[in-house]
């Protein structure tokens, strides 16, 4: 932003010191250009600001869709490695537990600056993995707090 502004001096400064003469009394010449430089300046730092806000918008959009994308890769990893775990012979709780740590490190490993910039935590991570695993059709690997069955 600063940038800008000092562009803006610049662009505003430069034609007039190659100017013509004025006809004004300098008084008035100068008080014209020092009005014309704070107009100027205030037009780019609002252009600056305007395009500062949508590029943050755009830049959050996609590091939303970043992380959906690895959440709904990790949830189909975490489905096809609890059946797997559970035909070795793994406990079915043991097979759930695992495989949703490893869905997590998936996550974690596939978009970590989406997950740095969205600030989102192992635990709001392990439950957006529950949340695509039923979107993909499948049972979530843990059950709710509180939920017996």
């Amino acid at each position: 932003m600063r940038f800008l502004s000092a562009l803006a001096l610049v662009a505003v400064a430069v034609p007039a010191m190659a100017a013509e003469p004025s006809p004004l009394p300098d008084g008035v010449a100068m008080l014209i250009q020092y009005f014309a430089a704070m107009v100027a300046t205030v037009v780019v730092g609002w252009i600056a600001l305007a395009a500062n806000r949508f590029l943050g918008i755009s830049l959050e959009g996609r590091h939303r869709e970043a992380l959906h994308s690895g959440l709904t890769t990790g949830a189909s990893l975490i489905l096809s490695m609890v059946a797997e775990l559970i035909a070795q012979g793994r406990k079915p709780e043991d097979a759930r537990r695992v495989a949703l740590q490893t869905g997590l490190e998936y996550v974690r490993r596939s978009v970590p600056d989406a997950i740095a910039a969205l600030h989102a935590d192992d635990e709001m991570l392990r439950t957006m993995l529950r949340a695509k695993q039923v979107q993909i059709g499948g049972v979530p690997v843990t059950r709710p707090v509180g939920v017996r069955g």
